[in-house]
C-alpha cells in the first residue's frame, strides 16, 4: 500500500507542509505585533481566536467582516478561511489589533489609521 507521504507527485506532503506553514505564519504574526506593537504599560492582554472554516465573521453591528475586535472580551477574532490568502489574513490581524490599541488608549476606531496599519504589517512580515 503506498502512504499519502510516498505519493511520487508529493501532493500530500505538500498539503501537510502548507497547513503547517500557515499556521506558523497566521500565528506569527500574532506574536510578532505583541512583540513590536505591544499595548501601553498597564493594559492587559488580547486574545486571538482563529475560526476554523469561517471566511467571514458577523460584526457587533450585524455586518459581515473579516475579523472584529470584541471590548467587552478583549478578544480578536479573525475568519481563517479568507479570501486572498496569507497577506489578507495578516491584514485582517493587523487591522483588529490596531482597534485593540485604540480601545487602550482610549482612542476612538479610525478605519482608516487601521487600514494604514495593516498595510504597514503586511510590508514589515512578509
Amino acid at each position: 500500500m503506498v502512504q499519502p507521504e510516498d505519493r511520487e507527485d508529493g501532493a500530500a506532503v505538500d498539503i501537510i507542509l502548507k497547513g503547517k506553514r500557515q499556521m506558523k505564519r497566521k500565528y506569527g504574526v500574532v506574536d510578532y505585533l505583541r512583540k513590536h506593537y505591544p499595548p501601553p504599560e498597564g493594559s492587559g492582554e488580547v486574545e486571538v481566536e482563529f475560526l476554523e472554516g469561517y471566511d467571514s465573521i458577523e460584526g457587533p453591528d450585524g455586518s459581515m467582516c473579516f475579523g472584529v475586535f470584541v471590548p467587552t472580551e478583549e478578544k480578536i477574532y479573525i475568519a481563517d478561511d479568507l479570501p486572498g490568502g496569507e497577506e489578507s489574513m495578516i491584514e485582517t490581524v493587523a487591522h483588529e489589533w490596531k482597534h485593540w490599541l485604540q480601545y487602550c488608549n482610549d482612542e476612538a476606531y479610525d478605519e482608516e489609521e487601521a487600514e494604514d496599519f495593516a498595510r504597514q504589517i503586511v510590508e514589515e512580515f512578509l
